[in-house]
């Protein structure tokens, strides 16, 4: 059981504390364990930014690849760094990296869209450029 007010004082516990203003301790056991902001997508939010980027990069792959036919010559070192680059954005899409998620252009999307609408905005990103760079760098 976890004690929510003080015994002593009855003041509410401070959120994540362990000792009252009047200097009660609360119990020694552990605080239950509170999701933080932008943490990682579990269950079906992380299938579905994985469906998404899928499909992305399919799509993606099917419209690059009328392009790379028709290509005088290949490229395939550009395509090898729009797979690192896509990838690289479905990490950050996924995993809520905190560094990744704060920089400006993240921050003026989040803005917009909110934390999750930029999430699926980069795991689409990541995926049309992993399938764009595949196309280029494979056909």
């Amino acid at each position: 059981m976890i004690e929510t007010v003080c015994p002593l004082c009855d003041r509410p516990r401070p959120p994540g504390a362990k000792q009252c203003l009047c200097n009660y301790t609360f119990e020694y056991g552990k605080l239950p364990a509170t999701p933080r902001a932008g943490a990682p997508a579990t269950g079906p939010a992380r299938g579905l930014l994985m469906a998404i980027a899928l499909i992305a990069a399919v799509a993606a792959g099917a419209w690059f690849n009328g392009s790379v036919a028709r290509a005088d010559r290949p490229r395939p070192e550009v395509g090898f760094l729009m797979i690192a680059a896509g990838i690289f954005s479905l990490g950050g899409a996924l995993f809520a990296w905190r560094f990744f998620m704060s920089r400006r252009k993240a921050r003026f999307f989040a803005l917009f869209l909110g934390q999750t609408g930029t999430r699926f905005f980069y795991a689409i990103l990541g995926g049309a450029f992993t399938g764009a760079g595949a196309a280029l760098a494979f056909l």
